[in-house]
């Protein structure tokens, strides 16, 4: 029988991206062939599902096992499919995850992210898929900002909303939880809604960082300096480099991504140079705006230097880049 578990979370921002990696990895230990599932993904038109690719760039296809699945046959239908028709949709899910689900031994459900239009029946629709699946439901709480009993009547909520409308909920984890909160957290859970199993996750700085490579997808830019392999390294947050160059330098911080306009060839120059200085934090990455190239005499004399930090070039203004470099769940 092919064993399944459904993870979801009640609202945007929980972190459940995180928890999917670690059920994942321990899931992967236990089970001979194991798939991952999206019920419900953004629009063609939109950018790839990056949760789903990187799930699927971390199961490791055995020797003699089915072949790999693609980002296509591990996605459900999209948002619009949903608000066409909720009952077409979820038919097309169940064939799609039965599709999947035949080829394996387990599969890790992964429910959508709140990317979408706001909507408070997304959750609702969420526990009618793993109703549907016969599959069981690990619920996300965001502790993020609440207090122990807050996270307490979050969970109570969300367990109550999923058993009506017929889910099994298995588990519920209350992820980024004030380190400090841990305790009290995870005695408020004690015994949610009827005694489900429940834990609490504390806060991590790394974990919640984007890496430069998620902000550079999230900002549609291009890689043109700089070595590829740096982009997976955590951006511990943003700058923009709207001052003169010694106010920047006065302003970096370890692992922060400068935004830049691409024009300002003194701020480019001081960003590299204070990269290579062991006197400076060293910047995770820098983003240049506005479509800009730079002169061809600064791309010279940047090609002499070797640079090892990613340069990234996008079109967006600086306000817009900004904003999209705060990706909704990770």
């Amino acid at each position: 029988m092919v064993t399944s578990v459904y993870l979801a979370s009640s609202e945007g921002q929980s972190g459940k991206s995180a928890v999917a990696v670690g059920i994942l990895d321990q899931l992967s230990r236990r089970v001979g062939r194991m798939a991952v599932f999206r019920p419900v993904v953004r629009t063609p038109e939109a950018d790839d599902d990056h949760v789903l690719d990187l799930l699927l760039s971390r199961l490791e296809p055995g020797g003699d096992g089915p072949a790999p699945l693609s980002a296509q046959e591990a996605s459900g239908v999209f948002y619009d499919d949903v608000h066409h028709d909720p009952d077409a949709a979820m038919s097309t899910i169940v064939d799609r995850y039965h599709a999947v689900a035949n080829r394996f031994d387990a599969v890790l459900v992964v429910g959508s992210d709140f990317t979408d239009v706001s909507s408070p029946t997304e959750f609702s629709y969420n526990a009618r898929i793993a109703a549907n699946l016969n599959s069981p439901m690990v619920l996300v709480v965001s502790g993020r900002g609440k207090t122990p009993d807050q996270v307490r009547v979050s969970a109570d909520i969300a367990v109550d909303e999923a058993r009506h409308h017929h889910a099994s909920v298995f588990a519920v984890i209350a992820n980024r939880v004030e380190p400090a909160q841990v305790p009290a957290a995870t005695a408020a859970l004690a015994g949610v809604a009827g005694g489900v199993p429940a834990y609490s996750v504390p806060t991590d700085p790394v974990l919640d960082a984007p890496t430069v490579r998620e902000l550079l997808a999230a900002a549609r830019g291009t890689l043109i300096h700089g070595h590829d392999a740096l982009l997976d390294r955590e951006s511990s947050g943003l700058l923009v480099a709207a001052m003169t160059m010694p106010n920047v330098l006065d302003r970096l911080f370890e692992g922060c991504v400068v935004i830049s306009p691409a024009d300002r060839a003194d701020v480019v120059l001081g960003l590299l140079l204070a990269y290579r200085a062991k006197t400076f934090p060293s910047p995770a990455g820098i983003v240049l705006n506005g479509g800009l190239e730079l002169p061809s005499s600064i791309e010279r004399l940047v090609n002499g230097l070797d640079v090892h930090v990613p340069v990234i070039t996008t079109t967006t203004h600086t306000m817009r880049t900004e904003g999209r470099g705060r990706p909704a769940d990770l």
